[in-house]
């Protein structure tokens, strides 16, 4: 992680033995969740810096996952590899890609939300490219729940680990039933790009993968608010992008575990359980989507309160 100007330099050195032919000394600094970024936009160019050796061993096949979506789409950009992945260490590992234009939105209209249909209808198409991704890949994959159950929880206080032990099992429940289909895996409003209000980019495909619809539809709710989520998805599949919201925090808490971050590990759980003391796992107008035995309990509320 890039914690100051020292180490900051470090990168943009390493940058320059790399590729010398771009100026790294004037790229734009961004810090992602997994990844320090540096962008020039002049130039077209993005290097993204792995910041732990999950991240770093995973970086040629996202790499490979990059170029074939590159070459399906047609309707928006993503980021192009150019060449391949340079490690310099167990821990770093820089991938270069094509600079993707285009503005976040912070509200959407309906024709808007249109366009967010658009978009994730195009994701049909990736079926073979996406069979061989896990869901939730960056926090354990089908190892997420054991995470959360025996090394997250018990991080937390009494009741905010009842809660999340309890999230997890309605999710679990709640995706059991449902047919996988090729999501983005985190499509957020800083990972779509916009201009003249048509979506002309879309990022960070580190999380695509098969996997359940209702996870994009959470990640359009977290940003846009239930309006925007509705708009796009049924009761049913509203329901189950609320309970995967609920678990973000639990997701960010178990990345930074196996991410060997404490920090980022340490901000997940204090986001649970602000959310568990707030009662805002599910937003008040979430809840207008959920039978009432979908709802969850106020905190305080006894084990027979939780199981209805």
């Amino acid at each position: 992680m890039v914690d100051n100007g020292e180490a900051l330099d470090s990168v943009r050195r390493h940058l320059s033995t790399l590729w010398p032919e771009f100026d790294w000394n004037a790229a734009r600094y961004d810090r992602g969740a997994f990844h320090d970024v540096l962008i020039i936009e002049a130039a077209d160019v993005v290097a993204r810096i792995s910041r732990s050796k999950f991240a770093a061993d995973a970086a040629g096949e996202r790499n490979t996952l990059l170029r074939q979506i590159a070459n399906r789409v047609e309707t928006f950009q993503t980021p192009v590899p150019i060449g391949e992945p340079e490690r310099w260490s167990e821990r770093h590992v820089a991938v270069l890609h094509t600079f993707v234009p285009g503005q976040d939105a912070k509200d959407l209209s309906g024709d808007d939300s249109d366009e967010i249909r658009r978009v994730i209808d195009s994701f049909h198409d990736f079926c073979d490219v996406f069979q061989s991704t896990s869901v939730r890949s960056f926090c354990g994959a089908a190892d997420f729940p054991g995470i959360v159950e025996h090394l997250i929880a018990p991080k937390m206080a009494d009741e905010c680990a009842r809660r999340a032990r309890l999230a997890i099992e309605q999710l679990v429940a709640a995706e059991a039933e449902v047919i996988a289909q090729p999501i983005h895996g985190d499509l957020n409003s800083f990972n779509l790009r916009w201009a003249d209000r048509k979506v002309v980019g879309v990022l960070d495909w580190d999380h695509a993968a098969m996997g359940d619809p209702a996870i994009d539809v959470a990640g359009i709710l977290t940003s846009f608010r239930t309006s925007a989520a509705a708009s796009i998805a049924d009761a049913e599949t509203l329901h189950r992008a609320s309970l995967h919201r609920a678990t973000f925090p639990l997701q960010i808490a178990a990345a930074g575990l196996l991410h060997d971050d404490e920090r980022l590990m340490g901000t997940g759980i204090r986001n649970f359980e602000q959310r568990c003391r707030d009662s805002t796992l599910q937003w008040p107008a979430d809840q207008v989507h959920l039978p009432h035995h979908h709802r969850p309990p106020a905190i305080g509320a006894d084990h027979s309160e939780a199981a209805d």
